[in-house]
């Protein structure tokens, strides 16, 4: 478990050793990776550190409303086809931000969120931006 502290060291370096660039998938599942730990690997992914990312797996991680909205941001960024967020406690906001992401990036092909469903379901029903 490398939680927001170790993410963040992970991720300053890939960038650093230029390897971040090549990633294809990360694979971050069950590190208790929190809000934090997302945020900073989205700052790397608005600077283009992770131009080659296509899928993102984060099962099993304490991510939170506000960490699914970093998610949200990361994918559309990135242009990532597939996103894994199973068993991770979403919550009904952050099933709005996840039906913010489905109308905002077409391009997402793979969407699994096993072991969140019901309350997920009605956050994704509830938003507007869908219809």
């Amino acid at each position: 478990n490398i939680g927001d502290a170790g993410l963040t060291a992970l991720i300053d370096g890939l960038v650093h050793a230029e390897l971040s660039t090549h990633l294809s998938t990360l694979d971050l599942s069950r590190n208790m990776i929190g809000p934090n730990g997302i945020k900073a690997l989205l700052a790397q992914v608005k600077r283009r550190a992770f131009d080659e990312l296509r899928e993102l797996r984060l099962d099993g991680n304490p991510l939170k409303s506000a960490g699914v909205a970093s998610v949200v941001d990361i994918v559309c960024t990135a242009k990532c086809t597939a996103l894994s967020l199973c068993d991770s406690g979403l919550d009904i906001v952050s099933g709005r931000h996840i039906a913010q992401l489905l109308a905002r990036w077409p391009g997402l092909c793979q969407l699994s969120l096993d072991a969140n469903l019901p309350v997920l379901a009605k956050g994704i029903a509830d938003n507007k931006t869908m219809i």
